[in-house]
């Protein structure tokens, strides 16, 4: 998965804004961050950085593939 949020010296919170107001998991818990959500962002600039690189922020991901044929 790939955000480019501005290529290499992309803007963090057009990343942050991404998952706050879309992916459902990190909405909830920042809607009930409460007085932490200043920690919150602090934590998330943080993780996401560690991934950065030539095309934005890019984590590698496990996934399962699974093949089927119809009878």
């Amino acid at each position: 998965m790939a955000i480019n949020a501005g290529g290499p010296r992309g803007n963090h919170e057009d990343a942050r804004n991404l998952f706050v107001t879309g992916y459902g998991p990190t909405k909830m818990l920042y809607a009930n961050a409460g007085e932490r959500k200043e920690d919150l962002k602090r934590d998330f600039i943080a993780f996401h950085d560690k991934h950065r690189n030539d095309i934005g922020v890019a984590m590698a991901r496990e996934y399962l593939v699974t093949l089927g044929r119809r009878r």
